[in-house]
C-alpha cells in the first residue's frame, strides 16, 4: 500500500509488483480463488434464478477481480495520479479536501446501499458468511481509502500497523467468502438434487 496525496502532478504509478511479501501474494491468490469460485457459483445459480436477481453475485465477481488486480498493481495510485492531474488542470487544488470529503461520503453511501441490497434482495443467494465477508471487505476498502489520504483526524498508526490491519481484514473476508461460497454451492447441489 503506497501512501499518496492529491497535490501536484506526480505520476508515481508503474506497472510493477506493489506488495512483494508472502502474505500479500497469498491474499492475491485468495482473491483469484474466490473470484473463480464465485463465477462457478454464479453459473450454477443462473439455473435457478433470473440474471436480474443475481446482480449481487455479478457485483461480487467484478469487485474480487478488481481487488485481486489492485493488490499487486496498486491501481489506486494510478487513479490518484489522474485525480491529481484533474485537480491541477481545473485549478481545484484548494478544494481538494472538500472534494475528498464528498467522495468519501459518496463511497460510504454506495457501500451502505450495496450492503442493503445484499441483505434485502439476495437472502436466497447469500448466506450469513457471505454477508459478513462482504461487509468486512467494504470496511477494508473504506479504511484503505482513509489510510491512503490520511489527515490529522486519523489516529497515529504506523505504516506497518496500518498494513497489518488491512491485510488481516482482507484475509478474514476472503476466508469467509471462500467458505460461504462452498456452503452456497453445497446447498445449491442439494436443491438441484431434490428437484430432479
Amino acid at each position: 500500500m503506497e501512501e499518496v496525496t492529491l497535490t501536484a502532478i506526480n505520476f508515481k504509478w508503474r506497472l510493477d509488483v506493489g506488495d512483494p511479501d508472502m502474505w500479500s501474494w497469498l491474499i492475491t491468490f485468495a482473491y483469484f480463488t474466490c473470484f473463480f469460485i464465485t463465477i462457478y457459483s454464479y453459473k450454477n445459480l443462473k439455473k435457478l434464478y433470473s440474471k436480474q436477481s443475481l446482480f449481487s453475485h455479478k457485483l461480487a465477481i467484478y469487485l474480487l477481480l478488481f481487488l485481486g488486480l489492485n493488490k499487486q498493481l496498486d491501481i489506486q495510485v494510478l487513479v490518484n495520479d489522474y485525480a491529481g492531474y484533474l485537480l491541477n488542470t481545473f485549478e481545484l487544488r484548494s478544494y481538494k479536501y472538500h472534494i475528498l470529503t464528498v467522495a468519501m461520503i459518496v463511497m460510504m453511501t454506495m457501500i451502505i446501499l450495496v450492503v442493503y441490497h445484499f441483505s434485502k434482495n439476495s437472502k436466497h443467494q447469500f448466506n450469513k458468511y457471505l454477508m459478513v465477508a462482504y461487509s468486512v471487505l467494504f470496511l477494508f476498502i473504506s479504511l484503505k481509502i482513509i489510510f491512503i489520504y490520511k489527515g490529522d483526524f486519523i489516529a497515529k498508526l504506523s505504516y506497518n500497523a496500518q498494513s497489518k490491519l488491512l491485510k488481516s481484514l482482507e484475509s478474514f473476508s476472503l476466508l469467509l467468502i471462500f467458505y460461504g461460497q462452498v456452503k452456497l454451492i453445497r446447498s445449491f447441489n442439494k436443491t438441484l438434487s431434490k428437484k430432479t
